[in-house]
């Protein structure tokens, strides 16, 4: 599975994401928003994303970061199971 993210300008106190996930010729892809605090290095947000379509009856867990334009995956866990993945 890959998965891509392309941040949008910071807008306010929030800025909006769009996330990616593929695998081979099929994808999923939803928009995350992250609250900004004013003085913080970096902001973080759980989420989970439905990718059944991409792997029958599982979900992922994440947990990401946006620091200075860039999103990063910090943990991701499949479910059913609490697989770690990262």
């Amino acid at each position: 599975m890959c998965i891509t993210f392309r941040a949008s300008e910071p807008s306010g106190k929030s800025v909006a994401v769009v996330a990616t996930y593929s695998a081979g010729a099929k994808s999923v892809t939803r928009e995350i928003a992250f609250e900004l605090m004013p003085g913080a290095k970096a902001s973080r947000t759980i989420d989970d994303v439905d990718i059944s379509s991409l792997v029958p009856g599982r979900t992922l867990h994440n947990t990401l970061k946006y620091a200075a334009g860039t999103v990063t995956l910090e943990r991701a866990m499949l479910l059913p199971g609490a697989i770690p993945l990262r």
